[in-house]
């Protein structure tokens, strides 16, 4: 009984004495239970260090300093002891993992951050929008990466121009099946004709709206395209043709009248009248080339000579040639040649391009007269090309040159 007296009342005692002790912690205490209380044989127990000990004990179970009315009671990090941690912070951030999360921030929005607490910005003002039937008034969505766009309302005043695609199927004057869309029959009005300024309707000027007295042409008038095919407008016949119920009927060319057989079904058209040329170009246009006798060329025997030459643009040609040959008084002969040719001194050994004659050792002396004709053989020219009139003759003794004429007719 002794010592349990001994043990409260120095227990109670604690309760009354109003000096502050220091805590102490976990591993302290256990340690001066050892002290306090060792085995018989090893020490003895005291009153004072009985005392002690309890002090000591409640004095780590309270805090260091009275704690002030609505403060927080909390545990030192370090010491593990029980203190005054003042008020709840109102300002500083309460850490929650590694996010800082501003109290009472209206601009912010908590979420699952991999697991941990966290803090998001959030811009604007109104509700938090989920994802299911959420209304959003006056939204800046910026520049989405997707979306379906199915039941948007409104007008598309603000969208750039492009492919427009939809499975809503539309009625009225515009009718759609999935993404292929139909006008409707006479649903577009006149007074939806209305052109843009780069856009041209036929006999309409700026922007004002078409109608019938704007597209109608006059008397005589048909619709062609310019030269630089840009543009429709309408254009008046010519003085040789008319025009009546959509057929045009030509009884002139260049103001001349056709005669009576003249018709395009039995292929007649009217020639010149007086002595004039078919100008460069057109059908009929004719070229020639002469060499007279007193500008006759040398020749030399079994050699080949150009005697003159024409220039052809491109086109369907027919060409002929006729060489003549002045002889010595005392040549000899065997052979003398005509070729229409592509090539200078060059003989054409094409069909239709060469004519040849032989005879046996011949020598007529200087009134001999020979001649050589190719007759009229089709050029077809895609580009200007030159045509040769070339001469060759095997003779001996004296001496023989050639002259003559070539000429070439465009057939079309």
């Amino acid at each position: 009984m002794k010592l349990k007296a001994i043990l409260i009342a120095p227990l109670l005692a604690g309760f009354f004495i109003a000096p502050a002790y220091a805590q102490k912690t976990k591993a302290q205490l256990s340690t001066e239970i050892t002290t306090t209380y060792p085995d018989n044989t090893t020490g003895l127990i005291t009153p004072l260090g009985v005392r002690t000990y309890e002090s000591d004990v409640i004095n780590s179970i309270m805090p260091t300093a009275p704690v002030v009315s609505g403060n927080l009671a909390c545990f030192d990090g370090i010491t593990g002891l029980l203190k005054d941690c003042g008020t709840a912070p109102t300002t500083n951030p309460l850490i929650v993992g590694t996010t800082p999360i501003n109290g009472g921030a209206t601009t912010n929005v908590l979420f699952d951050n991999s697991g941990v607490l966290g803090e998001y910005g959030i811009s604007g003002s109104g509700n938090v929008c989920m994802t299911i039937s959420c209304v959003m008034t006056t939204p800046a969505l910026g520049t989405p990466a997707s979306g379906v766009a199915t039941n948007l309302t409104g007008t598309a005043a603000g969208l750039t121009a492009g492919q427009v695609t939809t499975n809503a199927n539309l009625t009225g004057p515009v009718t759609s099946v999935g993404n292929a869309t139909t006008i409707g029959a006479n649903q577009v009005s006149r007074a939806n004709l209305a052109q843009g300024a780069g856009l041209s309707v036929i006999g309409v000027t700026g922007s004002s709206t078409a109608n019938d007295a704007d597209i109608a042409g006059t008397a005589n008038q048909f619709l062609g395209v310019n030269n630089a095919g840009t543009a429709v407008a309408f254009n008046t016949m010519s003085q040789d043709c008319t025009l009546a119920t959509g057929v045009i009927t030509c009884t002139k060319t260049n103001n001349v009248p056709f005669t009576t057989n003249a018709t395009a079904a039995v292929g007649q058209l009217p020639g010149t009248t007086t002595n004039d040329n078919a100008a460069s170009g057109k059908v009929g246009e004719y070229v020639e080339s002469i060499i007279v006798s007193g500008s006759a060329v040398s020749l030399t025997t079994a050699t080949a000579k150009t005697v003159t030459s024409i220039s052809l643009t491109a086109g369907d040609w027919d060409v002929d040639c006729i060489v003549y040959y002045s002889l010595g008084g005392t040549t000899n002969y065997t052979d003398y040649r005509a070729s229409l040719s592509l090539s200078t001194n060059t003989l054409d050994a094409t069909p239709g391009r060469l004519t040849d004659t032989s005879v046996p050792a011949n020598a007529p002396g200087a009134l001999g007269a020979l001649s050589q004709a190719v007759p009229a053989y089709r050029f077809s020219l895609s580009g200007t090309t030159s045509i040769f009139l070339i001469a060759q003759s095997s003779f001996t003794v004296s001496t023989m040159s050639a002259y003559g004429i070539i000429r070439a007719r465009r057939v079309r």
